[in-house]
Order: C-alpha cells, then sequence, then structure tokens
C-alpha cells in the first residue's frame, strides 16, 4: 500500500483535528484504505529481528486498526446527529466511546515501545528495515491521530461544547500536542539515522596503481564501491539501490566527481521513497502543532 497515499490520508486526518464540521468529516479521505500495517510489520520484524519486538504484538494493534476503521468509524459516521445523551452511561454509544478510549491507550504505549525498540536496536536492522520501520511509525501515528480526532469530537458532544476551543477540552490539546512531540522526536531521528546508513555504504576512493611494462606506461586509477543491496522481501517501489554500483576513473578529479554524483543519485533516490514522505509529515505537523498552540491559549 503506498506510503504516500497514507500521508495524504493523513493530511485530512490533521484536519479534522483542527477543525471538524460534522463527523462525516472524520472518514478523512477514507482513511482506513491508505492505513495499514500488517505488511510494513512484517517486513520489520522478520524472523532475524523477531527478538528485538518481543514487547510488540503486532495481532493486538493490528485488531485495533481494524476494529477502528471497521467498526467504530464506520458506526461514528453513520449517525446524523449525534447527542450528548448517547455518548453518556446507558447511551447508544457510550460502549463504543470506551472501547476507543481504552484502544487510544494501548496504540500510544506500544507505540513508545516500538520506538524504544528503534531507538535501542537500530544498529541491528538492515538498511530496507529502517526504510519500513519509517512506514510503520507513519501510519502507526497516523492512526493515533485519527482515533484521538474521533475521541475528541465524541467527547466534545459528551460535554455539550460548542468548539474544541472550549476550556473543558484543554487536556485533548494537550494531548495532540504530546502525540506531535512524540512523533517530532522519533521519525526525523529515524530518518536521518537511515540516510547515514545507507550513505556509509558509498564506499571512499581507492586508487589502484599498476606499474606497466615495456612497452605501457604505468596507470594509476580511481574506484569506489556502493554495498548497499536490497533484501529479497522489499518491494523495488521501496528498494533504495541506485546502479551501477561500481566506478573507475582515470583521475581523482573524475572519480570525486562521479562519487558525489552517485550520493546525490541515492540522496534522492532515498527523498522519493521515504525521506520526501517524512518531510511532508513534519510540514504537516508543524501547522497542527501551531493550530493546537492557539487553541490551547483560547482554552
Amino acid at each position: 500500500m503506498s506510503i504516500k497515499l497514507a500521508i495524504n490520508s493523513i493530511g485530512f486526518i490533521i484536519n479534522t483535528i483542527k477543525f471538524v464540521a460534522t463527523v462525516r468529516d472524520l472518514l478523512a479521505d477514507d482513511a482506513g484504505k491508505n492505513i495499514v500495517l500488517r505488511n510494513d510489520f512484517e517486513h520489520v520484524i522478520r524472523a532475524q529481528n523477531a527478538k528485538f519486538f518481543t514487547t510488540i504484538t503486532v495481532s493486538e494493534l493490528e485488531g485495533i486498526r481494524k476494529n477502528f476503521y471497521d467498526v467504530i468509524l464506520p458506526t461514528v459516521t453513520s449517525y446524523n446527529n449525534i447527542t450528548s445523551a448517547m455518548v453518556q452511561s446507558n447511551g447508544a454509544l457510550f460502549h463504543l466511546f470506551n472501547q476507543l478510549v481504552t484502544h487510544i491507550d494501548i496504540v500510544k504505549r506500544k507505540l513508545d515501545s516500538l520506538v524504544g525498540v528503534f531507538y535501542t536496536h537500530a544498529k541491528d536492522l538492515q538498511i530496507d528495515d529502517l526504510v519500513y520501520s519509517q512506514f510503520l511509525l507513519i501510519r502507526l501515528y497516523g492512526l493515533l491521530l485519527h482515533m484521538q480526532s474521533t475521541f475528541a469530537t465524541l467527547h466534545r458532544i459528551e460535554i455539550g461544547a460548542s468548539s474544541l476551543d472550549d476550556p473543558r477540552l484543554s487536556f485533548d490539546t494537550r494531548t495532540v500536542i504530546n502525540y506531535i512531540d512524540s512523533i517530532q522526536d522519533a521519525l526525523p531521528w529515524l530518518e536521518e539515522y537511515t540516510w547515514q546508513r545507507r550513505l556509509d555504504t558509498v564506499g571512499p576512493l581507492k586508487m589502484h596503481y599498476s606499474p606497466g611494462g615495456l612497452l605501457t606506461p604505468p596507470t594509476r586509477e580511481w574506484e569506489f564501491t556502493d554495498t548497499y543491496s536490497s533484501l529479497s522481501s522489499t518491494d523495488p517501489a521501496y528498494s533504495l539501490l541506485v546502479l551501477p554500483k561500481s566506478y573507475s576513473e582515470g583521475t581523482q578529479d573524475q572519480a570525486d566527481a562521479t562519487r558525489n554524483h552517485h550520493i546525490t543519485e541515492v540522496k534522492d533516490r532515498y527523498q522519493a521513497v521515504a525521506s520526501g514522505c517524512v518531510q511532508q509529515l513534519m510540514k504537516d505537523l508543524g501547522s497542527l502543532l501551531t493550530a493546537m498552540q492557539n487553541r490551547l491559549q483560547k482554552q
């Protein structure tokens, strides 16, 4: 599933957090089709890596995602009008509301655990694992924000607030700010760490000297090799491979220029595959953070 489509959906989710006109807005560009977890989990938690992820219950997170997009969100958005009584005790949506609160807490705790694994064991993961780890965090944070947006909307209705600027909702606003802080700490770090790992696979220039013979002059050649290889399980669309992987030039200046050009192509590839998505999300979250800080001042 395209990570760029997920980024687009998260952009819609961010807008719902800023302002929800109707519960139908919570559908957020049909985000359920784009915020999927299993494929990324399967790539990140391969057999070789499973020992690092013992605290992460994949089936539980996937179950929560499925329940949110197949049950909770369709139920909420099916109503033309939701009243405070429906969200309160014995109301039609009371159980759903409480379940949503519980699931948000679980997703946040599991996300914190997952980020902790990446901080501790990123050095033990392959470069492709790190790319898919970025995708996984993006989608999980997108899910968390979407669930929080739905909760905030129902909570506003429950307390009878006319808008999300109501002072009684300041805790919800601070919670979103806390989520943004978490994302802004984890994702850029992982994005930069992955790039440094990829950059390290582009080897230094090496000079090879040939003394020549009776009829041939001595020669010098400068070469370098890019040692990156994609995992067999990696979708070619998300590979960071740039060909050719080996270069040889007759002068050091030519070799320097060729190596720099190769690094630029690798950087462009990484930008297209992963870092561009992270940067777009950071831009959207910066806008959301400003909106939440302004809301908090009103509250």
